[in-house]
């Protein structure tokens, strides 16, 4: 009996059965096994945004001024609370 008729008698049989019917697998690539986090992780992210868009107490607009005000002042000066703690532990 050749290969051929060995493979016209079996049904459809790939290596990944092959492997399952004796207690293996084929080894998925790094790419492979990390994709699924990265999806859940993206997820995650848009869900987070959002939710914390719609929950918000403030409007888009006063929220976008009170964050760019705060932004610019922390990027010029610093926060307050962190130059008072160098200036304690300096002496």
């Amino acid at each position: 009996m050749n290969w051929k008729e060995i493979k016209q008698k079996l049904p459809s049989i790939d290596a990944d059965d092959l492997l399952e019917r004796i207690g293996l697998e084929v080894r998925r690539s790094m790419p492979e096994k990390m994709l699924p986090g990265i999806v859940l992780f993206g997820a995650g992210l848009i869900v987070g945004a959002g939710l914390a868009a719609l929950l918000t107490p403030r409007s888009g607009p006063e929220l976008r001024n009170r964050l760019r005000s705060r932004l610019s002042r922390e990027s010029c000066c610093g926060d307050p609370d962190d130059l008072e703690m160098a200036q304690h532990s300096n002496g």
